[in-house]
């Protein structure tokens, strides 16, 4: 059922829509036990795997070119009142035009990608076969999330919040069991702390001092990312061209602050570089050129950023560094201190 023009009945039909009974098809495994082994990382059990709807179920159509978002929301809604579990993504390439905004309990779960054909390095130590590891030139997830690209033109600048998009949760402070798996995701980052930015230019929290901050079982695996980053918010300035654009330094790709258990692994980025942009006649905001010699071609780098960045704490980052605290990795850190246990990345 299409419930694109219907949504009142979604409500009605969550229960249904949740139960294994109805979806016997759709994958219900631990994915994270799946590829590692039995009993590997067993607070994943906690996330409600068994519990999944099927995004097109609420009016989601892969392939058509048409905006998912709204329909991709209904699920996570839905999902998220039946008490968590995964929205599922049938393999096909979904278009969502903002941002997308996860809630507590909910894991976006895509098709997983083949299965390469049994090697050494790819089995684990009993000699039993792994998943496709994402190390593979050829790792594509089938399940892809596009958001709208960045386009330079100079005659017709386009405004930062129509591209540039994040995947994120709407509770910072609490959402936990939550995550991305097995998918492919294109022009938008992963942070979970998007309003909590005390520097303009470098990302960073202070949520690990706020008494609430309590982010728990949090997984990024098995996705393949590109194209995700943030411009820096200084430009452009002074006499800077207004479709000038340059990433923000200290931002990354995914950029995370958790309290407890978080696995981010066997993920790729930034293996296509075909959304890099030229700005030709560069200028600085004094006005002069950059470039030798002055007036050459800057190029947009999505690659220009840092891939993974984990509770960088402005307390301890020393404006800007990226060297943690070292009870950041403390299995059982002081009373009072509320910084992440048990990271996996």
């Amino acid at each position: 059922m299409n419930l694109r023009f219907l949504p009142r009945l979604a409500p009605l039909l969550t229960s249904l829509l949740l139960s294994p009974l109805v979806h016997g098809a759709l994958p219900t495994d631990n994915p994270i036990q799946a590829f590692y082994g039995p009993g590997t990382y067993a607070w994943t059990d906690e996330i409600g795997w068994e519990r999944v709807v099927d995004v097109t179920e609420f009016g989601a159509v892969a392939d058509d070119g048409l905006d998912d978002h709204p329909a991709i929301h209904a699920a996570i809604a839905a999902v998220s009142a039946a008490g968590g579990g995964v929205v599922y993504f049938p393999p096909g390439t979904y278009h969502l035009s903002d941002n997308l905004v996860l809630s507590d309990g909910v894991v976006l779960r895509g098709a997983p990608p083949p299965t390469p054909v049994a090697a050494p390095a790819h089995e684990r130590g009993d000699g039993t076969p792994l998943g496709a590891p994402a190390q593979l030139a050829d790792y594509a997830p089938p399940s892809k999330l596009v958001f709208p690209e960045y386009v330079y033109n100079p005659f017709s600048p386009q405004a930062n919040d129509t591209a540039f998009r994040i995947i994120t949760v709407d509770d910072p402070l609490r959402a936990s069991n939550w995550g991305l798996v097995h998918l492919d995701t294109n022009h938008a980052r992963i942070i979970n702390f998007p309003n909590v930015t005390p520097n303009s230019a470098f990302e960073q929290t202070n949520l690990n001092f706020h008494p609430e901050f309590d982010q728990r079982n949090v997984v990024i695996f098995g996705l393949r990312g590109n194209h995700m980053a943030r411009p820096d918010p200084a430009v452009p300035s002074g006499s800077q061209e207004a479709a000038q654009r340059y990433p923000a330094r200290g931002s990354a790709n995914i950029n995370l602050a958790v309290y407890e258990n978080l696995l981010i692994a066997n993920n790729r980025l930034n293996d296509d570089v075909s959304g890099n942009f030229e700005m030709p006649g560069y200028r600085l905001s004094n006005g002069s050129f950059a470039g030798t010699p002055p007036g050459e071609s800057v190029t947009f780098k999505y690659t220009d950023l840092y891939g993974i960045v984990v509770n960088r704490f402005n307390q301890y980052s020393g404006g800007g560094s990226l060297q943690p605290h070292p009870e950041c990795l403390s299995r059982n850190p002081p009373a009072g201190n509320r910084r992440a246990r048990q990271l996996a990345v």
